[in-house]
Order: structure tokens, then C-alpha cells, then sequence
């Protein structure tokens, strides 16, 4: 059983560790890949700025006219497009060395325009594409403004709410570059690649940003808990089904020791029933009454124990079918403790117990069942008896305060460990080790004691330290089941 055991449990735990790797694994590629896609969005921004720019360069030197404001739009952002297309400012600084600009002169006529509206548009006008040029930090500190308001707006757009600074510089590495902010360009983690940026007026910009994990976060916001939650769900079912196979464990175990006690318990009765008959039969037994009502005696006590023994585990059987129903009837609580402890006299006295039963009233009456309050009492005072040490002493008390009926059973029995105290009302459950593991029992009287106090809507609560007894306090209302 337990290399079996050990087998699952050992299974669970790699299947665990499996599905735990590979779901970090799994975050740990969602996170680079979304790192990746705020760089690409970074480069995207900067490309998208670079197009308005070259828009609004385009409009500003008025190549169309005014008339069709929507029309000059599309094509001017077509143009624009096709003016970046062609720019390519490295190669034109390698083929024509020397020069401070390369000029194209473009003629641009709309279609489906007549010879008259092309007439319109200006023609013949030179645009040079400054990419030699060498601004000063004034200079490109005037593109900053329009430019931070672009790049503000679609960085928006990306859902990117971190802080950024702007490097604008010359595109032939020429001069001193403007940084919008030299502190936070420096301290700031993420840098985007350099962009050229513009049209007509062409120079360098670099991006820097705070940290991305607003990004990031934003952007796994489903992802983390779910795989969190996943996560936390197959511990949890681990968890679970571990604590099922130990306590299936324990009950397989205690429903052993329950079986080789009950083994015992019935062996003993049956042992000595045997030996009076026999003892009957072959000694000529018979011809001696007195010693013939001796065994006797002693046969018909035995036989009473078996016969308490199984109407115990058949009332414990009852409760597991929640067979047992009270009949409820005014029952005078002292009466019924003193009979109890009269029809336990010969038990009292082979024990040699003590017993003392105290209480002010001559009479105190509840509502209850007076046959399983009975039973209750009997395998209070007969586990005390049990349990008890030399020179046993049991001390019962009743007393009324308010509408509850107190009884309190105490013994210098010894003890039970404050361990096992809050176990000791479950069913089959005996203290495993020291004195108490030694005295025969089932461990269902206390259990058949608490269910059926409960069942009153009364409570039992213990008290006991090991060497100096226990005490037993049973509470129950007077006025239960009236109304």
C-alpha cells in the first residue's frame, strides 16, 4: 500500500512540475513576444509620424490647389508616399558627392482633370530634398513640438501610456543633437532604432521610453490570470486528491483497528462462555449448584457484553443511515443519573470506583429521549471507569443555569494529550499510543455520545490534561423540542 501509494504520489507531483514548466515556459514566451511587438509598434509609430510629416510638408508647400480639400488630401498623402519611396538620401550622398541637396522637380496632374484644372496646379516648381543639410540645435529644436504632439498621439493609439524623450540630430552626423529631455533619455531602458524623419527638411530621430511593463501587462492582461488560475486550480486538485488518499487511508485504517478490536472484544466473551460450559460438562459442574449459578452468572455477564457491544456498533450504524429519531418526553436528569450508576453498583465495586454524585435539586426536568440520554450517561461514566488510574474516583455534578441543564463527569483517570482532545468525539477514533492505546474499546462510545447531544441541540465539550483526569461538560436545554 504505501509503494503504491508512493507511486501516485510521486506521479501527481511530476505531472505538476510538468504542467508548472510548461506553463511558465509558455508566459515567459508570451512576455518576449509582446516585448518584441512594442518594439515593432515603437518602429511603427515612428514610421506613421514620419508619413504625417512628409503630409504636412506637402500641403504646407501648397502643391495642390483648394478647391477639393478631400481629393488634394488623398493625393497629396499618395505623393508624400512616393516622394519617401524615392528619397533613398544614402545612396544620393554616395552619387553625387559634394552636393548640399538633390533636387526633383515633379509635375503632378490629377485624373480626370481637364487641361484647364491641370493648369492650375503649379508647375515647374523645384523641391530640394535637404539630406546634407546641417541644422542647428535651435533649428531642430523647432521640429520638436509638432513632432512630440505626432508621436504623443500615436503611441496613444498603441495603447503605449509610457513616458518619452525625443533625440533629434542631423542625418549626416553632423552637429550637436537636440534631446527633449537629456536625463530621462539617459535613464530610460527602452531606445528605438534611428528614423528619418521628413520630406523636404530631413533629420534623424531616436526614441526613448520608460519601462514597458505597463505595456507588457496590459497586453497579457488575460493571459496572467488565466495561467495563474490554472495554475493555482491543478494545486489545488492535487492538494485535494492527496488529502482524499491519506484520509481513505485513514479510514482504511481505522476501520482495521475497529475490526481487530471488535475480533478481541468478541473473543474474550465468547472464550469464557466457553470454559463455563465446559467446565460444566466435563467436572460434573451440574451436581454443584452453587458453582453452577456461579458459571452461570458469569456466562450470562459475558453474553451481556456481547450483547452491549452490538448494540453499539448497530446504533452507530443507525446514525450513518440517520436512522435513530428521539422520542421526546420530560425526563427528571438527576432520576435518571442515579439509575444509571445503580445498575453500574457490581461494575463500580470490581473496579473498586469511587463515586460521587452531587446536585442542590432534588429534581431537574428537560425534554429528552430517556433512552439514548441513558445510554449517553452509561458509556460516560463506563469510559471514565475504563480509563481510570489507582485508586479511581468519578465526581458527577448537576446543576441549572438559566434554561440549560449542566453535567459534568470528572475523573483522575489519565488524561488525554491536548492533541487527540479535539479527535476524541470522532467515530472508531482511539488515541494511538501510551496507556490509552492499551485499554480494549471500539472508539464509538464518545462518538454515540456527542450525535446523540447534538441531536438534542445540546453540546459536550472535554478538558483534560495528561496524569491529572478528565472532565466531561455536557449542556443541555430545558425547554428543547417545546416549542
Amino acid at each position: 500500500m504505501r509503494k503504491k501509494l508512493r507511486f501516485i504520489i510521486a506521479i501527481m507531483g511530476l505531472s505538476l512540475i510538468s504542467l508548472s514548466v510548461f506553463q511558465a515556459y509558455w508566459l515567459y514566451t508570451s512576455y518576449g513576444i509582446t516585448k518584441q511587438q512594442f518594439k515593432w509598434d515603437i518602429a511603427e509609430v515612428l514610421q506613421r509620424a514620419n508619413h504625417v510629416i512628409a503630409l504636412d510638408e506637402v500641403l504646407r508647400e501648397k502643391i495642390f490647389t483648394k478647391d477639393s480639400l478631400l481629393s488634394d488630401n488623398v493625393s497629396a498623402s499618395k505623393l508624400s508616399r512616393v516622394l519617401l519611396s524615392i528619397r533613398a538620401v544614402d545612396n544620393m550622398k554616395k552619387s553625387s558627392a559634394g552636393k548640399k541637396g538633390v533636387e526633383i522637380n515633379i509635375e503632378l496632374t490629377l485624373p480626370g482633370d481637364s487641361s484647364a484644372s491641370a493648369d492650375r496646379l503649379k508647375k515647374d516648381q523645384s523641391y530640394t530634398m535637404k539630406s546634407n543639410v546641417v541644422y542647428s540645435v535651435n533649428e531642430l529644436a523647432g521640429f520638436y513640438i509638432p513632432l512630440h504632439k505626432k508621436i504623443d498621439s500615436l503611441l496613444k493609439e498603441k495603447g503605449i501610456h509610457s513616458q518619452f524623450a525625443i533625440k533629434i540630430s542631423n542625418t549626416n552626423g553632423k552637429g550637436k543633437p537636440f534631446i527633449s529631455d537629456v536625463a530621462a533619455y539617459h535613464k530610460f531602458q527602452e531606445n528605438s532604432r534611428p528614423v528619418k524623419i521628413g520630406l523636404l527638411d530631413v533629420y534623424e530621430v531616436r526614441l526613448a521610453l520608460d519601462s514597458n511593463t505597463g505595456y507588457v501587462f496590459r497586453k497579457m492582461q488575460w493571459i496572467l490570470p488565466a495561467s495563474v488560475l490554472i495554475l493555482l486550480i491543478i494545486g489545488w486538485s492535487f492538494i485535494y486528491m492527496l488529502r482524499t488518499i491519506f484520509q481513505q487511508k485513514k479510514i482504511a485504517e481505522i476501520k482495521n483497528d475497529f475490526i481487530n478490536n471488535m475480533t478481541h472484544e468478541f473473543k474474550t466473551p465468547i472464550t469464557t462462555v466457553a470454559l463455563g460450559i465446559e467446565a460444566m460438562k466435563n467436572f460434573e459442574v451440574l451436581h454443584q449448584p452453587d458453582r453452577a449459578m456461579e458459571y452461570l452468572e458469569i456466562c450470562a455477564h459475558e453474553i451481556q457484553r456481547v450483547g452491549d457491544m452490538v448494540e453499539k456498533v448497530l446504533k452507530m450504524s443507525a446514525f450513518e443511515r440517520s436512522e435513530i429519531k428521539l422520542l421526546l418526553q420530560s425526563v427528571d436528569v438527576i432520576l435518571l443519573i442515579q439509575r444509571v450508576i445503580d445498575n453500574m453498583q457490581l461494575q463500580l465495586k470490581s473496579k473498586e470506583v469511587k463515586l460521587v454524585f452531587k446536585h442542590d435539586e432534588k429534581a431537574l426536568f428537560i425534554k429528552a429521549d430517556w433512552v439514548h440520554l441513558n445510554s449517553v450517561i452509561y458509556n460516560m461514566i463506563d469510559n471514565s471507569i475504563k480509563y481510570s488510574g489507582t485508586s479511581p474516583l468519578i465526581e458527577i455534578s448537576c446543576s441549572q443555569q438559566g434554561n440549560m441543564v449542566c453535567i459534568q463527569i470528572k475523573d483522575n483517570g489519565i488524561g488525554i494529550d491536548e492533541v487527540y482532545q479535539e479527535k476524541i468525539f470522532d467515530k472508531f477514533f482511539r488515541v494511538p499510543s501510551g496507556k490509552l492505546a492499551n485499554v480494549s474499546g471500539f472508539g464509538l462510545g464518545l462518538s454515540y455520545a456527542a450525535n446523540i447531544i447534538n441531536m438534542h441541540n445540546g453540546s459536550i465539550a472535554l478538558s483534560s490534561k495528561p496524569g491529572r483526569g478528565s472532565v466531561f461538560t455536557i449542556n443541555l436545554y430545558t425547554d428543547y423540542g417545546t416549542n
